[in-house]
């Protein structure tokens, strides 16, 4: 399936300015003409992305769901998106095992740091469809979201 930003946002490209990733970008040169430039040449389904919109928008995008996919996150801060189809409290997807690993998520005007006695504190909640996560871990480790102790 084709994945680049020109298939995937085809029906924005009058809105869409940019796509960033974890260490990638594309923008659309000139604007709203459908061809992107930059190092981000394809939109993986697990990574996570900010738009840039030139105005308030709703966005729409078909393809095959994924299920739950096995993250592979690196020691430091890692994009990632969230595969649920409902919000879901971040004490009950990221399992007891990860906790203190994990150390710190970051989502937009939203962020939660892992404390050994009181767990998860800060405005982040819920891990909520179709958003994009900064995720910050000490070491390398695979996971697969949860939710009351079942992966999704």
């Amino acid at each position: 399936e084709d994945s680049t930003p020109t298939t995937i946002f085809t029906n924005h490209s009058d809105e869409i300015l940019s796509l960033q990733g974890e260490g990638l970008a594309t923008t659309q040169a000139p604007p709203n003409s459908g061809n992107w430039i930059g190092s981000l040449i394809a939109v993986n389904p697990v990574s996570g992305y900010w738009i840039d919109v030139s105005q308030p928008t709703t966005l729409s995008v078909t393809g095959t769901l994924i299920g739950n996919p096995v993250y592979t996150l690196h020691s430091g801060h890692n994009l990632i998106s969230f595969p649920g189809k409902i919000s879901i409290p971040v004490n009950q997807a990221i399992g007891q095992e990860y906790e203190g690993i994990i150390v710190g998520i970051l989502a937009e005007a939203e962020a939660t740091i892992y404390h050994e006695e009181l767990g998860w504190l800060g405005s982040l909640e819920t891990f909520k469809p179709t958003k994009a996560y900064w995720v910050n871990v000490q070491s390398e480790f695979d996971i697969n979201f949860q939710f009351n102790g079942v992966i999704l």
